[in-house]
């Protein structure tokens, strides 16, 4: 932590009726320290000082600093470690930790599985086009072993699951957007659980069914390996639209 001792000025803010409030000040210190954390000024590994030497720099007490690291450790932006060498530990910024959050934030506002299909259509058909546009070596090869593990599990329900799973993930992230990716991991772990529910159901998938979209994965991999953008598009909203209509009939 640098800077000399300094007190917490919060800003007013509006609540839902309109009124100001006056943030706590364990969200204010909350919010310092993670502005501190994403620009790098706390580095990942760096202990935080002491309490006591926190509160006299903050200006702040006990119960409220505790809160703050409270909040910042349910981000999982520290670690607090206790026993005779405790501490804060600052982590950095995780996407797996984002992607949990907002799955788990979908699951809690109750968002349909229909409509989380619908969400991946959306970005993943610009990410094949983007993909097929950016193709290169390194991300044809990770593409490829993508596919090569899909078709090696074929006959397993669940593990083919999984893996054409990453197949889609693997498509985003070819495509070099990085905030397409993080989407993609938003939705991966509610899709995963759906795909695993879905396979294993012998009245709903089989063997057949998993072949044919492992056979419309490597027809994609082939129009990214040419560069074919708006037909990698194409065949791939063709395919998902195809899976969200199996899945959800009139809902997708």
């Amino acid at each position: 932590m640098t800077g000399n001792e300094q007190a917490l000025h919060p800003p007013t803010v509006k609540n839902k009726r309109g009124g100001l409030r006056v943030p706590k000040a364990a969200d204010v210190l909350a919010e310092q320290i993670r502005r501190q954390i994403i620009t790098g000024e706390l580095a990942e590994g760096e202990r935080l000082p002491p309490e006591a030497e926190l509160m006299a720099q903050w200006q702040i007490g006990r119960p409220a600093l505790r809160e703050t690291l409270r909040i910042l450790e349910s981000e999982a932006l520290i670690k607090v470690q206790r026993g005779n060498v405790g501490g804060a530990v600052v982590q950095g910024p995780s996407v797996s930790v984002a992607a949990r959050s907002a799955a788990t934030i979908l699951q809690s506002e109750h968002i349909p599985l229909s409509d989380v299909y619908q969400a991946r259509l959306a970005f993943e058909t610009g990410a094949a086009r983007l993909a097929a546009k950016a193709a290169d070596e390194t991300s044809i090869a990770m593409l490829r072993g993508l596919l090569e593990a899909e078709n090696a599990c074929v006959d397993d329900a669940r593990l083919w699951a999984s893996a054409a799973s990453r197949f889609h993930q693997g498509v985003v992230a070819a495509s070099g957007v990085r905030t397409l990716k993080l989407f993609s991991d938003m939705t991966a772990e509610i899709i995963d659980d759906h795909q695993i529910q879905v396979n294993v159901d012998p009245t709903r998938e089989d063997a057949g069914k998993r072949r044919l979209a492992s056979r419309a994965h490597a027809k994609l991999l082939r129009l990214i390996e040419a560069h074919d953008a708006k037909r990698a598009q194409e065949h791939w909203m063709t395919h998902l639209e195809q899976l969200n209509a199996r899945y959800f009939g009139d809902e997708a």
